[in-house]
């Protein structure tokens, strides 16, 4: 009889445990809901935001890892989880680890804790933990400028997923990220194509910091993937290095039309300093495809008042039907006219 009490007591603890955490997690998304009510004189959303901060020490993963999921929601209003998100990056459960680093960054991003925390979750033992440090620190962008080292040594990640989100961080620092130039260079050979592609975007937000890539972005003008060699072009003319112009003026002459489209659009950022390539542009004006003469006459036009010579076959193009082709030669008669 005494074995029966206690089984039965024993089931009974077991079922409103359940039935408490079920309540729990139900009313997590209640919270987030008055999230962009959040302040100091609305006392309810204050409640439901220390509800899932008190879930963040909860026994049961699933509250734990349902309550980093919506900390997140709250944005900079849920500042006060971010050091019971930061313990969270230690958590056994990876998936925790996970929703704590995505969270983290939207709550505290301007936060050098966070910045910290986020740098070394880079060495988690999952993979999918440092993949989300990395776009952690994307999203927190230049303020993020002290993980550059880490974010260095995460292009080398055994893990495709971090390799990537590592590339797109450092193009999210921007200038301050100039360090990783060489890193980033040697990226661009990766096996994976996303990768490769995230580097050549990266070098590019960097820009003028990242000059020393140009060698290695114009050898990337002959990757198999027709997106690696767009970025490729565009980040070369970002940097403003010295060898962008006559590379993209031989990259208007190639056979993939995409590739002459990029080439002119590469010229056209980098305006009057392309004035070099006027003869390949010239040329491009006349190409079979309509997107190529309509960048070279968006190039023409970027280039000003020293594209002159360009006016006779710009004329021409206003007589043709095609909107594109009018519109982008209108304009460049313009800017070449101007004075």
């Amino acid at each position: 009889m005494k074995l029966l009490i206690d089984i039965h007591h024993k089931s009974v603890v077991s079922i409103m445990h359940i039935f408490l955490s079920m309540i729990l997690l139900l009313s997590l998304p209640m919270a987030v809901q008055s999230a962009p009510k959040l302040d100091s004189t609305n006392p309810q959303p204050a409640q439901s935001m220390q509800t899932l901060i008190d879930a963040l020490r909860s026994k049961n993963d699933q509250e734990r890892i349902t309550a980093a999921r919506y900390l997140g929601e709250f944005g900079p209003a849920a500042k006060a989880s971010a050091n019971a998100l930061t313990q969270s990056l230690k958590d056994p459960n990876p998936e925790l680890r996970l929703y704590a680093a995505g969270a983290l960054s939207k709550i505290a991003p301007d936060s050098p804790s966070t910045v910290a925390a986020l740098a070394s979750a880079l060495r988690d033992e999952a993979a999918t933990v440092r993949a989300a440090a990395a776009r952690g620190l994307q999203t927190i962008g230049p303020g993020a400028k002290s993980a550059v080292d880490a974010l260095i040594q995460a292009l080398k990640d055994q893990d495709a997923s971090v390799r990537w989100s590592a590339a797109q961080a450092l193009g999210s620092i921007g200038p301050a990220a100039g360090s990783a130039t060489i890193a980033l260079s040697k990226a661009l050979q990766d096996e994976v194509p996303n990768v490769r592609s995230a580097a050549a975007q990266a070098l590019g937000q960097i820009g003028p910091n990242a000059k020393s890539a140009a060698p290695a972005l114009i050898a990337t003008f002959t990757d198999k993937e027709q997106t690696v060699r767009n970025f490729a072009a565009r980040s070369l003319a970002q940097t403003g290095s010295d060898s962008a112009v006559p590379a993209l003026a031989k990259l208007l002459k190639t056979e993939d039309w995409r590739d002459r489209v990029v080439a002119a659009q590469g010229l056209e950022m980098m305006g009057p300093k392309a004035k070099p390539a006027l003869p390949a542009l010239l040329e491009a004006l006349k190409d079979k495809v309509k997107h190529v003469r309509v960048y070279a006459a968006y190039a023409l036009g970027a280039i000003g008042p020293e594209a002159k010579t360009a006016i006779p076959l710009l004329s021409e193009a206003l007589k043709e039907q095609d909107p594109f082709i009018h519109a982008s030669a209108e304009r460049a008669l313009i800017a070449i006219r101007a004075q």
